[in-house]
């Protein structure tokens, strides 16, 4: 690489935005642990990305509400530095609670 080493970027773009500089995710100071359809199975949510691109393409079809929708925006918006993380956080596991999605804070 040119100019030494860069540290790893990692970039997250919602359906039909346009392309902006990738930023640094945005880590959690406590990641989220999230279990799946599959008996054992749990996925660690550590940021706004990681848990933009679960709803995205993890979450269960069946499982979206009025929280769902609130916690995709609050994501978003994190991420484009209108919200504090926390609160993108908090709109996460508030959606994953009222889909009933076992989540450990």
């Amino acid at each position: 690489m040119r100019g030494g080493s860069k540290q790893l970027q990692y970039s997250w773009y919602p359906p039909g935005r346009e392309w902006e500089e990738a930023k640094i995710p945005q880590q959690w100071d406590r990641p989220v642990t999230i279990a799946t359809g599959k008996i054992g199975r749990y996925v660690i949510i550590y940021s706004t990305e990681r848990a933009a691109e679960y709803m995205l393409y993890e979450w269960p079809k069946s499982m979206d509400g009025k929280k769902f929708t609130a916690a995709k925006l609050a994501l978003i918006d994190a991420h484009d530095g209108k919200i504090s993380i926390d609160e993108a956080r908090s709109a996460f596991i508030a959606a994953a609670e009222e889909a009933g999605i076992f989540c450990r804070q």
